[in-house]
């Protein structure tokens, strides 16, 4: 079955960067949800529509595809006591 709108997509995933591994599910649960519903970033539904199972892909993304340029404007600080859980 080929990944389409509606389709629930159960994966694993790699991220990483310049310096390298970020973060790797394969050890945990898959990362699960629903596409074509703009539960995943567009880039990456873009990428996934048609593969299949067993289907092994690798994506790199522009900031622009992501989240956006950093801005040093925008960082904020919360202290600890502030965060739950």
């Amino acid at each position: 079955m080929n990944i389409e709108q509606n389709s629930v997509v159960q994966l694993h995933y790699q991220l990483s960067d310049e310096t390298g591994l970020i973060e790797d599910s394969a050890k945990g649960e898959p990362l699960l949800y629903l596409h074509g519903h703009q539960n995943m970033l567009p880039a990456i539904e873009v990428a996934l529509t048609g593969k299949t199972v067993g289907d092994d892909i690798e994506l790199t993304l522009t900031p622009a595809d992501a989240y956006g340029e950093r801005r040093e404007d925008a960082i904020q600080s919360i202290q600890v006591k502030h965060l739950r859980g």
